[in-house]
């Protein structure tokens, strides 16, 4: 297999979705966070997930670029980071102090990848923008210093469209699935669940119901390609999906990924129940 210089790829890159965690908290230590959040610190299992993920689930080589669809930037249309030097963009609040000062200096991905990807943008007929200026939010820096801590990966994003309309995402997920012919990883980041307005530290019975349906639509190997695709594009009518993501775009990059594997069944990596009803998973895609 030849990537997009000609050069040979030992293997397809699989695909990851991985939930980034309550803002910076895998990052920092339990002492100085709250009591609650102190369940999600810096040595809680769910941090040390994505610690060993690459070990767990070792990549075939190391990747030439990682490309990031993270629920934190979303845009009026697709957008594609193309700063070389990009730094932090500490997009959370009421944290400690420490969690500004992050440290995580991975180069923003190679000009050939980026311009490889506009192409096939471009090919599929999807509009999109360019940023030059962007910094990696906590959706990018936070999984990918725990997975990635030594910041020798380029790394560059694609913006959600701020309309949150599904099948668009899907289309942007099946286009740029080329890449990961070429050496590119490319990572989803949002959450299973994310609803912020329930604050119960029990965990309901929707959250449940909804993890339920999600890993079933991903993993059942019963399921052919085109009705795990017809169930994604079908998510806003499972009733406990709206509970689950009253705002979609913790969920798209979940469908994103999905669909850049070529909705083939996928491999649940990890799972726990964080905070109350904030359910966190890990998916491969080969």
């Amino acid at each position: 297999m030849e990537n997009m210089n000609g050069d040979s790829c030992p293997a397809r890159m699989p695909l990851w979705f991985v939930s980034h965690g309550p803002g910076p908290a895998w990052l920092l230590p339990a002492a100085i966070l709250g009591p609650m959040l102190g369940k999600s610190d810096q040595d809680s299992e769910s941090a040390n997930s994505l610690k060993d993920l690459a070990k767990n689930y070792p990549l075939p080589f190391t990747p030439k670029a990682v490309l990031v669809i993270s629920a934190h930037w979303e845009a009026a249309t697709f957008t594609i980071s193309t700063n070389s030097k990009p730094g932090l963009y500490y997009d959370y609040y009421g944290f400690p102090e420490e969690s500004y000062k992050v440290q995580w200096p991975a180069p923003g991905g190679p000009s050939h990848i980026v311009d490889r990807a506009k192409g096939l943008l471009q090919s599929a007929g999807i509009d999109y923008a360019e940023d030059s200026k962007r910094g990696f939010d906590h959706g990018v820096f936070v999984p990918l210093k725990l997975i990635f801590p030594e910041a020798n990966v380029p790394v560059f994003q694609v913006s959600l469209k701020s309309s949150l309309d599904l099948s668009e995402h899907l289309k942007l997920g099946e286009t740029l699935s080329e890449l990961r012919n070429e050496g590119v990883l490319i990572v989803g980041s949002g959450h299973t669940t994310h609803n912020t307005l329930d604050r119960s530290v029990t965990i309901e019975d929707w959250a449940e119901r909804f993890r339920d349906w999600i890993h079933g639509v991903l993993t059942d190997p019963e399921l052919s390609p085109e009705e795990r695709k017809a169930r994604l594009l079908a998510a806003n009518d499972e009733p406990t999906f709206k509970k689950a993501h009253p705002r979609s775009e913790h969920f798209m990059p979940m469908a994103v990924v999905a669909a850049a594997a070529g909705y083939e069944k996928g491999l649940i990596m990890y799972e726990e129940f964080i905070m109350g009803s904030l359910f966190c998973s890990h998916v491969k895609f080969n």
